[in-house]
């Protein structure tokens, strides 16, 4: 991630967007009006929760002093790749963390690790920990996310707040199986 928001053009953020999204986030009128942002255009906490290089389900259970939960809102398997749009609420409260959306191609982990993450459980980090599966997150462009859009909707925030994105992949074993939106309230 480069200090612009992201080492491609912001067109080719909006068209990975789009493929990550599509079928799952209402129509896609909404995602013009998202914008890729430079580092130092998202204001803490979104910024230290989102500028980084770990596992997100890691770095939000350490900033909300909790465990987290995770809820499927939909899902869907097309041959090799295995999508879904999750939330992620705090135990405490049930406040929602992230919302986040994920495209594991399934041939590149082990059926243990595919057993795991269909079983709907627990999130695709905490999953990849247990099983130990050598990951690198390289995170590729931040997101500032239109007031009044779905994205803000499935984050539960009153009308007025803004959200912050990141859209990156995940390598396994040194392969890039798994494309993610990670989205924080601002």
């Amino acid at each position: 991630m480069s200090d612009r928001g992201g080492s491609l053009s912001s067109s080719e953020a909006i068209a990975a967007l789009t493929g990550l999204i599509d079928g799952f986030v209402g129509g896609a009128g909404w995602i013009p009006a998202v914008e890729v942002i430079a580092v130092e255009q998202v204001p803490l906490p979104a910024r230290s929760l989102l500028a980084h290089q770990r596992h997100m389900t890691a770095t939000l259970k350490a900033f909300h002093g909790c465990n987290l939960r995770l809820e499927v809102l939909a899902e869907r398997c097309d041959g090799e790749f295995y999508r879904r749009m999750i939330a992620l609420t705090t135990e405490r409260d049930g406040g929602v963390a992230e919302f986040g959306v994920v495209r594991l191609r399934l041939s590149l982990v082990d059926p243990d690790v595919r057993h795991a993450v269909l079983d709907r459980s627990s999130p695709i980090g905490d999953v990849f920990e247990t099983h130990r599966v050598l990951t690198r997150v390289e995170p590729r462009w931040l997101l500032r996310f239109p007031t009044g859009g779905p994205v803000l909707e499935y984050l539960r925030l009153p009308p007025g707040r803004e959200a912050f994105g990141r859209l990156g992949v995940i390598h396994c074993n040194g392969q890039a199986a798994v494309e993610l939106l990670e989205v924080v309230p601002g």
